[in-house]
């Protein structure tokens, strides 16, 4: 259940699913205090991984990054 799950310290670890980040959450994009980040990988080695995440917060607003391999970087936050 979600709503019992505590929020993700950084947005910048590597997980899938969906995960809730809140204020203290690091590498958040904009200025969404809550939200939901939904991250999405071809396969469950890390290191040949491409993972793309989708955030939404609670002002509405949608942003999308992506990041291939286990030792590469994210790619800045875009907003849709």
């Amino acid at each position: 259940m979600l709503a019992n799950n505590p929020y993700i310290a950084d947005a910048n670890d590597l997980m899938a699913g969906l995960k809730q980040f809140g204020p203290n959450s690091l590498n958040t994009p904009g200025t969404d205090g809550y939200g939901f980040i939904r991250t999405y990988a071809n396969s469950t080695d890390p290191s040949y991984r491409y993972l793309w995440r989708y955030q939404v917060g609670f002002s509405k607003a949608v942003y999308v990054r992506w990041k291939i391999n286990s030792d590469g970087t994210w790619s800045a936050w875009l907003k849709l």
